[in-house]
């Protein structure tokens, strides 16, 4: 709490700048996309919502979470973040460990209904036995998954009890012919 509040004036600066950086999207350079990373962030509810509110229809391309689980309200947050910006295209999700089922459920109904995602990467989440329970809300949604590129690496896939066999779920998904084009399933023991 005295952490939060001692760089509250900072994060609200931060907030303000991000809103008036918007105009500055227009006039970025060809072949520069604009992209926001949070690494190591620890963010209380009320700054958690305050760069929620900033990053509303900012048209970043790609969120980069790097051991920044600690958003007020979690997976729910990111969901949301990225249901406010139509242009993201890509989100990595790096080492953001003790997601369960419902954060689970939450991130693939953002990525399932996004309109413009097509890069997906979740490295090093799910080393607590989660990553098939992953793997298999992605690939079994009813609606069509739209990823170009997926990369799960170092999520320890086949080493869990969770009832899905992932190898049986990549091949029966991949005969489907998907718009998928690079799968990166790297140090996962398959």
């Amino acid at each position: 709490d005295e952490a939060n509040d001692e760089l509250s004036p900072h994060w609200r600066e931060f907030a303000a700048a991000l809103k008036d950086f918007k105009t500055a999207f227009d006039v970025l350079p060809d072949g520069r996309e604009a992209s926001i990373r949070f690494n190591s962030v620890h963010l209380n509810q009320e700054m958690t919502h305050l760069i929620k509110e900033a990053m509303s229809n900012a048209p970043f391309k790609s969120f980069y979470f790097q051991y920044s689980y600690h958003f007020h309200g979690g997976m729910s947050t990111i969901a949301e973040m990225m249901h406010n910006n139509k242009y993201l295209q890509k989100l990595a999700l790096w080492h953001i460990q003790d997601m369960d089922r419902n954060d689970i459920a939450r991130l693939c109904s953002a990525i399932h209904s996004h309109p413009s995602l097509v890069d997906v990467s979740l490295e090093g989440c799910f080393t607590t036995g989660l990553g098939d329970v992953m793997l298999h809300s992605l690939l079994t949604a009813t609606d069509e998954l739209k990823l170009e590129r997926l990369s799960m690496p170092r999520n320890t896939l086949l080493r869990t009890q969770t009832g899905f066999n992932a190898c049986t779920l990549l091949s029966d998904y991949l005969a489907t012919n998907p718009t998928l084009k690079e799968l990166d399933l790297m140090e996962n023991s398959l």
